[in-house]
């Protein structure tokens, strides 16, 4: 994979090794990861837990995301909003966000 491949190059992952869970995130791995609605909630029901379970590793973890859509960059903006930012008490502040694009297919995360 060329984003591998590439992070790999600039020392964004490492070169050698095998890779922790979550570090790389593909598409593929976000087809099952998107909530029925617009965005995440936070009510209680079993698709909610199972998507904070998910999103909550990716925000600590990522390095790359790989082959992903608009859609799924609009997720993991929302995502970095919602649970980012996890301070010592435990609670999430969220990330102040920022995504650049350099396609037509950009433009609808953005």
């Amino acid at each position: 994979d060329t984003g591998v491949a590439i992070a790999k190059e600039i020392s964004i992952i490492p070169a050698n090794g095998e890779l922790p869970p979550f570090t790389v995130i593909t598409d593929k791995e976000l087809a099952d990861k998107v909530p029925s609605g617009e965005s995440f909630v936070d009510d209680g029901s079993d698709e909610a837990k199972k998507l904070e379970a998910f999103w909550t590793q990716v925000v600590v973890h990522a390095r790359v995301f790989a082959r992903v859509t608009p859609i799924h960059k609009q997720l993991i903006v929302q995502a970095l909003q919602k649970w980012g930012g996890k301070q010592a008490d435990g609670k999430c502040y969220g990330d102040i966000v920022a995504m650049t694009g350099d396609g037509v297919n950009d433009a609808p995360a953005l």
